[in-house]
């Protein structure tokens, strides 16, 4: 069921304003007809926050809420009210892939990245081809997800994250020596301006080959 957008307007006052003000909850609660409280009910607290977009299931919405900080509370970056134009919908479903191969002990994925709405990265896409070269940093520093692997290009420009998910299961293998990244290419690309007017992102897979010791 989609929003009705025409009985209920996005205020303006929903962005960059403290989640947790009361006027904020209200509007929220009226437009979206949950709370935000519910929809952050995985974070033990706000500044643990990830970059991750949040769905409202049945509404065909997404929302991109930022940490709290020292400088600033948590608050509403985005909310996207196209998310069939996001790499998780059907359309892209032909994209993915898992394989194994029992005799040399290699896996092989193909995922989307994370994080392209984030510091131009979108813009970066321009210069890539499919079949380009990537690299994939393991980045237990970063703030979100001590798991985390970032892709790298080969002129060290950051386009973004593997999936939570992904990071998750692959991290402490890695870790522990048990799991190599053999290699990483670009294998699909869909650049801003081949998207829908609404969208604000790119989309960028990529494969992997990991080796299993």
């Amino acid at each position: 069921m989609k929003m009705n957008t025409t009985n209920n307007k996005i205020h303006a006052e929903l962005f960059c304003t403290d989640i947790q003000n009361k006027n904020t909850e209200r509007i929220f609660e009226k437009l979206f007809e949950t709370s935000i409280e519910e929809l952050l009910s995985d974070y033990d607290e706000y500044d643990e926050i990830d970059e991750e977009p949040i769905e409202i299931e049945d509404k065909d919405v997404m929302i991109g809420f930022l940490p709290e900080t020292s400088k600033e509370p948590a608050h509403i970056e985005y909310i996207d009210l196209d998310i069939k134009s996001n790499p998780g919908n059907m359309e892209y479903l032909d994209k993915y892939r898992g394989v194994y191969n029992k005799e040399n002990n290699l896996i092989g994925i193909k995922t989307d990245i994370k994080g392209l709405r984030y510091e131009g990265r979108t813009l970066k896409l321009e210069n890539l081809r499919i079949g380009d070269s990537i690299h994939i940093k393991r980045e237990k520093s970063n703030h979100y997800n001590y798991n985390n692997f970032s892709v790298i290009d080969e002129n060290e420009d950051n386009l973004g994250n593997l999936p939570a998910e992904l990071c998750n299961v692959i991290a402490p293998l890695y870790d522990a020596g048990y799991l190599t990244i053999e290699k990483s290419t670009v294998s699909f690309i869909e650049k801003i301006g081949e998207r829908s007017r609404y969208a604000m992102q790119g989309i960028l897979f990529i494969e992997m080959i990991m080796r299993i010791h």
